[in-house]
């Protein structure tokens, strides 16, 4: 036995051997802990499926959206036509009763192409908005510089 322990490489085969039976030991342990860990696979549908399903919401949801935005323009046009019209024609009467009269103009043709309707005047006034320059480069001074 002395002979066995005195001899190095006889030592290293033994220690060797012993780690061997160990680390597989080991290995069957985390193997069997994995499986356990792991859940098992839910039946999912498939892509193509959740894919449809959530295109048809936003499809849903962007008509809704788009409805609601067209129901509320609608109201809103409607209120500005009912609201500043009135004014104008007011100011306009009394503009005309105060000023002085004016010699007719015999050309028709030119009070043609003056002449327009409450909804394209409407029109115009939102299309020189969405149209115009963005209100961060209008050239407007707020501060002073000094």
């Amino acid at each position: 036995m002395d002979i066995l322990l005195e001899n190095p490489l006889i030592v290293a085969a033994i220690i060797w051997v012993i780690s061997a039976i160990f680390s597989k030991i080991s290995k069957k342990q985390k193997e069997e802990q994995e499986k356990q860990r792991q859940p098992k696979p839910q039946k999912q549908s498939s892509p193509d499926r959740q894919l449809e399903k959530r295109r048809k919401d936003v499809k849903q949801t962007v008509s809704e959206t788009n409805q609601n935005v067209q129901d509320i323009y609608t109201a809103a046009k409607e209120r500005a036509g009912q609201d500043l019209f009135p004014k104008i024609e007011e100011y306009s009467k009394n503009k005309k009763a105060m000023s002085k009269p004016k010699k007719k103009r015999v050309n028709t043709s030119s009070t043609e192409l003056l002449s327009f309707q409450r909804n394209s005047a409407i029109q115009g006034v939102i299309w020189s908005e969405i149209l115009g320059e963005p209100k961060a480069k209008k050239n407007t001074s707020r501060h002073s510089r000094r």
